[in-house]
């Protein structure tokens, strides 16, 4: 239970990294209006410098060199911007098609360096006119990495995978024309990197249609930033004389740019998408963790009011399995049926007042009472009659004893008495003598009085005996020979 809220935690709570990123997303787009608005208060009146020079030169004949400077300078300071823009819209939300926008924008700058002749030509190409290779040069690097942000932009492994192959063949097309246009003699690099921009060409329109058809955000946008482009190279192939060449010079830095820009708003919709997506699949998940804690405290509960059960029947075995202990304590320790303690119970006692008497240095008695005829009075008045006879005299003989003392029945017509704490012989004598007067005392049953006579005898430790068996044996056989007395009529010894 615990683990699952750790889960929902971990997955859909916040955490630092997504409060960074999101910090550094507001940072990103306040500069982005920052640099709007810088954009919009100095562009119009450069733009009016700049036209004004590029009419003054153009008045006096000459190529207009400053407006191209200035427009160049826009031109790539815009497009570094946007770079940096998605790098940096990379490291807060790790989509990796902003890492291939920005190298596509840097892309266009080093085109656009080729064509002002701000990057040199090799050495090896000291005899080449450069200007030559510069187009068809940056048309090769932009197409190369416009084919890699095409693939990452639309995900065509997932959404098209018979595109995904086309654009890496143009892609290799494309570097491959790169490598041949700077190292084999023309024109063999350059037509195949002006027929391998037609074929991309195609091939982005074809793949932002199939894109739209399946409802890939960002689509519409990209298809737009395809025309955008195509436009502004037909305006500067078709415009390239005349009194529109001004113009025209600038119509393919224009579409470029205008691309540019239109695919970071394709990208921002992609995005937005993507965060759409995300929440309805984290709104998923967290219905599905909400569903799965539901069904985890369901079954706690149910597990708690079982174990609950499963506790209460068990405390009933217990309590049952404690009074059965206790009748089968009961049965092995008691005679069954004057509740006495049984031989087995005497002895132990006995064992123990021993113990005691060792220690204290006291004196412990043995007694043993046994009934005359018993059998007698079971044959005449019946078995049930004897064991009533039997209770009877284990309460009188119980109530001539001390609360200290023990008596128990351990035999059939057989009784012992244990007296702790004994000192001298007249102590033994009280209560022999008590028992006796108990002895000849009518048993009332029913309509029928019955008198017996009993034979006692008794041991003393430690004089008679060391343990239990042996103070037992003693009393046994000053017992005996009271009965043998009482047989040659010898009533002083009984």
């Amino acid at each position: 239970m615990e683990q699952i809220k750790a889960n929902m935690v971990r997955t859909h709570g916040p955490s630092f990294p997504s409060a960074c990123r999101t910090r550094c997303l507001f940072v990103m787009s306040t500069g982005l209006r920052s640099m709007g608005l810088l954009a919009a208060l100095f562009l119009p009146a450069l733009a009016f410098a700049t036209t004004t020079d590029l009419v003054h030169e153009t008045a006096m004949g000459m190529w207009p060199t400053t407006g191209i400077d200035v427009v160049s300078a826009i031109f790539i300071g815009v497009l570094v911007a946007i770079a940096a823009h998605s790098l940096m819209t990379y490291f807060a939300i790790g989509d990796r098609v902003h890492i291939a926008h920005a190298l596509l924008a840097l892309s266009l700058v080093t085109a656009q360096l080729l064509l002002i002749g701000g990057i040199a030509p090799p050495r090896w190409l000291d005899g080449t006119n450069s200007a030559e290779l510069a187009l068809p040069s940056g048309i090769a690097l932009v197409g190369l990495f416009a084919s890699i942000f095409t693939r990452d932009f639309f995900d065509t492994a997932s959404n098209a995978p018979l595109y995904e192959r086309l654009l890496l063949v143009t892609a290799s097309l494309f570097a491959l024309s790169l490598a041949a246009i700077w190292i084999v003699p023309p024109p063999y690099g350059v037509h195949t990197a002006w027929g391998t921009a037609m074929l991309f060409a195609a091939l982005a329109i074809a793949c932002s249609i199939r894109c739209i058809q399946l409802h890939v955000a960002g689509a519409g946008l990209f298809l737009a930033a395809c025309a955008v482009v195509i436009v502004g190279q037909g305006l500067a192939s078709a415009v390239s004389h005349g009194p529109g060449h001004v113009i025209a010079s600038f119509s393919a830095e224009a579409g470029f740019l205008m691309a540019t820009l239109l695919l970071s708003v394709a990208m921002a919709r992609r995005t937005d998408a993507a965060r759409g997506t995300r929440a309805v699949r984290l709104a998923a998940e967290l219905d599905i963790s909400k569903q799965t804690l539901a069904a985890a405290r369901e079954l706690e509960t149910t597990l708690t009011h079982r174990l609950d059960e499963k506790a209460l029947e068990l405390d009933a075995a217990n309590a049952r399995l404690v009074e059965r202990t206790q009748k089968l304590e009961a049965l092995a320790h008691r005679d069954a049926l004057t509740q006495l303690p049984n031989r087995l119970l005497f002895e132990d006692r006995t064992t123990h007042a021993i113990t005691r008497a060792l220690r204290h240095k006291a004196r412990v008695a043995v007694i043993l009472v046994d009934i005359e005829a018993f059998r007698k009075i079971n044959k005449e008045f019946g078995r049930s009659l004897g064991d009533e006879l039997l209770v009877l005299l284990a309460h009188r003989l119980s109530a001539r004893l001390r609360a200290g003392d023990t008596i128990a029945r351990i035999g059939g017509d057989e009784f012992a008495v244990l007296l702790e704490d004994v000192f001298e012989h007249d102590d033994l004598e009280r209560v022999i003598s008590g028992l006796k007067d108990e002895l000849p005392l009518p048993f009332l049953l029913g309509d029928k009085q019955i008198v017996i006579e009993a034979s006692m005898g008794f041991a003393f430790f430690p004089e008679d005996g060391e343990d239990t068996a042996s103070l037992l044996r003693a009393a046994d056989r000053r017992m005996l020979k009271v009965k043998q007395a009482r047989a040659d009529g010898d009533t002083a010894t009984t």
